[in-house]
């Protein structure tokens, strides 16, 4: 073996050694920045889903609240449950005026209840009664209702 095929064998190992840290280098960057675009990407879901959370409990609490007012109302009956003395009905104890009034609010809220398409409802109607009263709960009208206030209280 010459001297000379020995330097440029040399000199071509120690290129490809070369070659190869920097490539070792480049792809240890590009993984770096991969994981930091999934950090951000993860980040963003974790953002969403915490707020679909922050929404679902919001939700349940508005649900309880509802409840516990049906239950102090009316015991969850509807049918034949008059209540003051013979102004208030059902399960959600409804004034007529108390129910239109709010349904009048209602239908110009961005979130009007399920059965006000385009409609009032029916003051006597069980599932109108239970949708009125949660969105009244949900936009601030349930200090309406003295088993409201005595919930909320608690």
């Amino acid at each position: 073996m010459s001297r000379g095929w020995l330097i440029y064998t040399a000199g071509t190992f120690i290129i490809v050694v070369a070659l190869m840290q920097v490539w070792t280098f480049k792809g240890s960057e590009i993984e770096r920045i991969d994981i930091r675009k999934e950090i951000e990407i993860n980040s963003i879901a974790i953002s969403v889903l915490q707020r679909k959370i922050d929404g679902l409990n919001e939700e349940l609490k508005h649900r309880k609240i509802v409840q516990r007012v049906i239950d102090c109302e009316s015991s969850g009956r509807h049918e034949g449950v008059w209540g003051d003395g013979g102004k208030s009905y059902g399960i959600a104890q409804f004034q007529k005026r108390t129910f239109y009034y709010l349904a009048a609010k209602a239908l110009k809220s961005p979130h009007p209840p399920f059965f006000m398409a385009g409609q009032r409802g029916d003051w006597k109607d069980r599932e109108d009664q239970i949708q009125l009263l949660t969105w009244a709960v949900k936009n601030g009208y349930g200090n309406l209702w003295s088993c409201y206030k005595q919930y909320k209280q608690k």
